[in-house]
């Protein structure tokens, strides 16, 4: 008999071909809650994993550290430091080794993993209740958010070999891509982020979710389950922005 993480793996999978026959499993009442559980752990392994590659590429890694001192720098000079303590800091920085952008990046993606799995969920059981008129309870919208996330897994590994094969930290498979100069912050970065296909089949996924376990109106979920990933989308990126949860 399967133990309940060993199913909540395989359906974490498995719903990237076959989501209504995993979606079927959710009953409002009787969640398993290893299947949200693997959204984190897989998830932030993979963070994890790809902060390891990047940052042990001598260009990315020599890319990284001369705008970290650049934004020190300048972080500084706007604090009133003065000229020569400036200069010693910038030569501490420039000791600087791999690890430190390692930690850093990784502290992050947990947090920011974490945090879009609440905001999606959140999101997610709002939507049901106040404009789809169901009333599920919050753990099956876990479960689904958690399932729904799955195609991360895969959008995480084209941004890596993406950013590898371009020795770019801006490299990533959404519309953002083809900004000159794009910052994470930023509106159009933002807007134009949104334009990712593997986003996109996490929408498709929440959408279908809700047609087949609450049954609701196949039109109508879909154009919500969209117009709400772009509000929390910026939602997120606003939390980012204000309690600075980005490193490098």
């Amino acid at each position: 008999m399967k133990s309940n993480a060993t199913e909540g793996l395989q359906d974490w999978i498995g719903v990237l071909w076959r989501p209504v026959s995993i979606f079927s499993k959710i009953a409002p009442s009787l969640p398993n809650a290893w299947r949200w559980k693997w959204a984190l752990v897989i998830l932030i392994g993979m963070e994890v994993l790809s902060q390891v590659l990047i940052f042990n590429q001598p260009a990315i890694f020599e890319q990284a550290r001369a705008d970290f001192i650049a934004r020190s720098q300048e972080k500084m000079k706007q604090d009133g430091i003065s000229s020569e303590q400036i200069r010693q800091a910038v030569l501490e920085m420039q000791d600087t080794r791999p690890f430190f952008f390692i930690f850093l990046n990784s502290t992050r993606a947990v947090m920011e993993t974490a945090a879009r799995l609440a905001m999606i969920t959140a999101a997610f059981w709002v939507l049901l209740r106040a404009v789809l008129n169901k009333f599920p309870t919050l753990n099956p919208a876990l479960e689904v958010a958690g399932l729904s996330m799955s195609p991360m897994f895969p959008g995480m590994a084209v941004k890596l070999a993406m950013v590898l094969s371009t020795g770019s930290l801006n490299a990533g498979p959404s519309a953002a891509m083809f900004l000159t100069d794009p910052q994470p912050l930023d509106f159009a970065n933002i807007a134009l982020s949104i334009l990712n296909p593997f986003h996109l089949w996490t929408c498709f996924l929440l959408a279908l979710a809700a047609i087949n376990i609450w049954k609701t109106k196949p039109r109508t979920t879909i154009f919500w389950v969209y117009a709400g990933w772009a509000i929390v989308w910026f939602g997120f990126a606003f939390l980012q922005k204000s309690i600075s949860l980005r490193g490098a």
